[in-house]
This record gives structure tokens, sequence and C-alpha cells, in this order.
């Protein structure tokens, strides 16, 4: 069975995504190599021809299209939120782009996919709209072709199934193949299907002929359809979990569902889902930019590898193969504290100026309102997904680089200004969409040949001036300390883990009573979907194909 895709699908303008550039010196660390990241990454061109920068994948949130309990109205108007609620904050700036009700779908269900836990009757090919799926992010129930598509990053699926053996089904256009990559974890331990090859390049560990990426599960390719992930497992019950690992923001991978045993279906997924919820707003940071690239020299190590302390550039192929959304420090923060999140980020993008002033592509707000990043008409639901927590990392692309000539702002005071009522007015429309929601604000100093420090003090004014306001519900954080690089000095997965631990103490710590969620930490010892502290293949917690 075959099923192909559109070619109708369309990549608007601001589809093609420029990666942040992350600068050595933005986080304080000396490069031991002695020289610092080039100002010549703006994006990533992929072998197919389509620029790209950051992608990203959408999920179904909690409960699917229907309203969380315990979660707010969003956007009904039925409340009464009191004189003190969400005020506005006087700003002499014009945000670049800032939502409205018209960006959202209220009452529509896009964004999800309902878990009913009703698995019906179907047995060995399992529709992925079953209601004993469950989809953590933004997901759009395409009930034209019968798939679940998604391309924010970090997407959960998870069923319980029945039977021997587990498949994946797939689609993708010939523009994504080979740059589309998944992690698949079959109670509780990681599948590997080794070897995965594809033609020699550096950067990754060699049987002599051709590249063994090793370390990811599924990588997708246009002329497949099925991804067998176990076989001869013990008749009964198994979990299955699949993570998106990459950035997809020019097209939607398409889930078909999963292939089992004949005459074996899902079963109820046990665990009952969090009531604790978090978004995760960000660009390459917080999507996991190249987090997975290893030190070049030890490439052919058979330990699990050690982060490259110069920040290579990578090629197209290892970016895509070392992006891994799901252990940047979202899913880490979220593991922590036993939540769902959702990890909407977008490599390139500001809150109000995209890198290097680039504006065929509107700023991340204008986003923001889709369940799919590529088309602008598939509005969200807000209220398909409640969170309580945002994180907010939005800044390294406004300030990275120099102000070109002929760009919009007159200087950089006019660009502040713009930044700050642009992230004003996405703070103000998260309260109208989530009452109650608190905010974590982060930061990070960009010590480079402008104003130093840029982000991060105009990080800090929002909250200054959102609390003169009478807003007191956000807090700063400052992302820093890195220890070690991914792909183009972007952090890599260990500094995305103690991000992710320190954001979870700070939450649970409280310490400045804004939160009152009464999170603890629940775990701090394990990347999501347990296993040890990086997977490898070799490890007792990796699942070899057989």
């Amino acid at each position: 069975m075959r099923t192909f895709l559109s070619s109708t699908l369309r990549a608007p303008a601001t589809a093609i995504l420029f990666a942040s550039a992350l600068l050595l010196a933005a986080v304080g660390c000396s490069d031991d190599s002695g020289s610092g990241p080039s100002n010549s990454e703006p994006g990533l061109s992929s072998d197919s021809g389509n620029s790209q920068g950051g992608e990203g994948g959408s999920q179904g949130g909690e409960g699917g299209g229907s309203s969380q309990s315990g979660g707010g109205p969003g956007l009904s108007s039925s409340i009464d939120l009191g004189p003190d609620y969400n005020k506005d904050v006087p700003t002499t700036g014009t945000p670049r782009y800032s939502l409205t009700d018209a960006d959202f779908a209220p009452g529509s269900g896009n964004g999800g996919v309902p878990e009913t836990g009703d698995c019906g009757s179907e047995t060995g090919d399992i529709s992925p709209a079953n209601g004993c799926m469950r989809y953590i992010g933004r997901v759009y129930n395409n009930t034209a072709d019968g798939t679940v598509d998604y391309n924010w990053p970090g997407i959960v699926t998870m069923a319980n199934f029945k039977g021997t053996s587990v498949a994946a089904k797939f689609q993708i256009e010939a523009s994504m193949d080979g740059n589309m990559w998944f992690d698949a974890y079959v109670d509780g331990k990681k599948v590997v299907r080794y070897p995965v090859s594809s033609p020699a390049v550096s950067g990754a560990a060699t049987d002599g002929q051709t590249v063994i990426y090793n370390h990811g599960s599924l990588r997708l390719w246009k002329d497949s359809v099925e991804y067998v992930l176990a076989r001869n497992l013990t008749d009964g019950e198994h979990e299955l979990v699949l993570v998106k690992r990459s950035e997809s923001n020019f097209a939607a991978v398409k889930f078909a569902g999963l292939k089992l045993d004949a005459g074996k279906g899902l079963a109820r997924i046990p665990t009952a889902r969090s009531d604790r919820r978090i978004e995760v707003i960000g660009d390459s940071y917080s999507v996991g930019y190249g987090d997975e690239y290893p030190d070049p020299s030890l490439v052919n190590d058979t330990r699990p590898y050690v982060q490259s302390r110069s920040g290579g550039a990578c090629s197209d192929e290892q970016f895509h193969a070392y992006t891994n959304s799901g252990v940047a420090y979202a899913h880490a923060l979220a593991d922590m504290l036993g939540a769902e999140v959702h990890l909407n980020a977008y490599s390139g993008l500001g809150m109000e100026r995209n890198y290097n002033g680039n504006t065929a592509y509107d700023s991340y707000p204008g986003y923001y309102g889709r369940v799919l990043q590529h088309d602008e008409t598939v509005k969200y639901d807000p209220n398909v997904w409640h969170p309580q927590l945002m994180v907010i990392m939005l800044g390294t692309n406004d300030f990275s680089m120099l102000l070109n000539p002929g760009e919009i702002y007159a200087d950089s005071n006019a660009l502040f200004a713009a930044y700050r009522a642009s992230y004003h007015a996405f703070l103000h429309k998260q309260r109208e969409l989530h009452p109650g929601i608190k905010f974590i604000v982060g930061g990070t100093p960009l010590d480079i040949n402008v104003a130093g420090n840029m982000q991060m003090n105009q990080a800090q004014v929002v909250i200054d001036e959102e609390r003169a306001a009478g807003n007191n519900d956000v807090v700063f954080y400052k992302f820093s300390n890195l220890t070690g690089y991914g792909c183009a000095w972007h952090p890599g997965w260990k500094l995305q883990r103690d991000w992710g631990r320190q954001i979870a103490n700070l939450v649970a710590s409280d310490a400045e009573g804004v939160f009152q969620l009464g999170w603890n930490v629940v775990r701090d010892n394990n990347l999501p979907w347990g296993g040890a502290e990086h997977y490898w293949y070799g490890d007792d917690n990796v699942l070899p194909l057989n």
C-alpha cells in the first residue's frame, strides 16, 4: 500500500527558515579552537534545493478536540476576569505582528485528535485517529486522506498495542526525503534500526563505505510507508512512544497509523494524562538544533559521545540527523516535572525581528495561531489544550545580527521598543487565551559587537514593565553556561538537559511566589521516555531491530 503525497501542499513565503546562528560569545564561553562562529550560517540548504533553517512539529494535545478539565476558557467571554486582569502595558513601539482572535479557530477542535479510550474493532491496520492513540502537541486530523499531519517539533505519539510486532506508517514529500527523523521507544527501550546508512559524509560513524547514524530510530524516505519498529516480542500488551526529532516547516509529516499482527489491536493507555501542562515558545535554541552532534574527533567511538567544544558547522545531512527536539530542554523540563509539553518553536524567527533582519517571513507571532506552520488556513483551537506555564525564549534572532541598511527600524532603540511592544502584545494575548497562565521569560547574553547583552536586558525590561503595570505572573530565567555544542554553536544535549533541570527547580521552588502551581520535581535522572543518561547502540535501554 502506498499513498503518494499531493504536490499541491503549499509552502508560503514564510516557510523557508533561517537558523539562528548561535554566536559563541553570546553565552560568554571561550571556544577551544580559538575562533568564534561564523556569521555566514543564516540557514540550511537542503539537498532537495529547499533552503531551510529550523523546522517544527505539531501535535494534538491533551484530550484531543475537547477542552481540558481544569483549563481556562480560552476565548470565551463569559468569565469575569476582574479589574486587575491583564493590564495593558504602555509602549512606544509598534509590533510587527500582533495576534488577534482571527488567528485562531475556537470550537473547531483543530490541533487535537480526541483520545476517547475507545479502541474500536480495528485490528492489523490501525488508524492514526483511533480513540486509543494519544498525541501531545498540535496535530491536524486530516480526514480527507486519513492521516494525522504535523510539523511543529517534539511531537509525541503514544499507543499501547497487542501482539508481537509493530510498524509505523509515514508519508513525506520528496523535499523531506532522508531529512526527517523520529525516535521510537518500545516498552521504554529505544529502537535502533541498525544500520541506517546513507552516502558517506564526514561527521558520523562509518563502516568504511557508508555513514552509520545509530542514534536515531527512524529516518524517513519518500518511497517508504511502513517502518518496522519491533518483531518477535512476547505476545501481549506493549507500550509504543514516537517522538518527532526534526523540524519540518515547509511541509507536513503525515502519520498514517500503525501496522500490527493480524487480528491484533490497541489497548487503552493505562496511565492518565498529566494535569500539568507546559508550552515552550522559542527558536533554534528551543528546537534542539543539532543538539546531538558529536565531537568530530570521536565519531568512531562506541561510548556515548562527547559534545563538540568548537561548535562545528554541520553539513545539511548532519544537521537533520543530529537535531533532536526530544532531548531539548522542553522535554527534559516536562519529564522532570511530570508534565505534558507542547514545543512550539521555530528556528530563525524572533519575537519582532527575524535572523539578520529577514522580512520575507512573519515574525514568530505570525505562525503561533497555526496548527501547521506551512499552512495559514488551518487555524489552531486554543481550547484544545490550556497550558498553566509558558516558557518563552525569543530574542536571539532579534538581536544577534547588526541592523542592515534599509531595515524598518531606524536604530537599535526603535528595535528595542518594537521588540518590547511585540512581547507585551504576545503576553497579553496568552492571558486572554489561557486565564491564570504563568510565564518564564528567557534571556541570553549576546556579548557581540552591537550593544552587549541586548536580548537579556530587553527581556528583563519587558518583565519590569509588565510588573509596573500590575502583571505579577512572570519571572526571568537566564539561558547561559554553554559547556558543549551541537551544530553551528547551538547548545548540545547535555546543556539542554541542564536548562530543563534548572527551570524545573525554578518552578518547584517558586522563590518569588509567582507560579503557585504546587508542582514538584518528580524525577531528575533521566531524559524523556526513560533510559540511561544518553541512548547509544548497545546500551541496555536500546532495543535493536531483530
